[in-house]
């Protein structure tokens, strides 16, 4: 039988990446979007090298952790936490309500990383 879901959570992944480095890598333009991205930051706004850093980290992390994870690869765990944890920091250093989605997104892949890390996941 062939697992649908496995491409489809890899692909997630891999997008979920694509849209970091879309959002926050990219200068931005404070009078377009007031109250949004690095700019409205309370802690990031002065210092855009640690969002870009943060954002590399993020992308690349969910990047690879999809590609491993399309790969049955165990491994996807680590770079998927990294990255999960660094996409919160920029969730919280940048939260307008429309991150609120971002939130429990990163707490569920941190959760299924945590899992397959661990052992623990219904799959075994």
């Amino acid at each position: 039988m062939i697992n649908i879901w496995r491409p489809v959570i890899a692909g997630f992944l891999v997008l979920h990446g694509v849209l970091h480095a879309a959002i926050w890598i990219p200068p931005q333009q404070g009078s377009d979007l007031p109250n949004f991205g690095t700019q409205a930051s309370w802690l990031f706004a002065e210092v855009r090298p640690v969002v870009v850093t943060l954002a590399l980290v993020a992308a690349s992390g969910f990047a690879l952790a999809g590609v491993a994870y399309l790969m049955h690869l165990e491994a996807w765990a680590s770079p998927g936490a990294v990255a999960a944890i660094a996409s919160m920091a920029l969730v919280v250093a940048t939260f307008t309500p429309w991150w609120s989605f971002a939130v429990v997104i990163n707490a569920a892949i941190l959760y299924a990383a945590w899992q397959s890390a661990t052992g623990q996941s219904a799959g075994r």
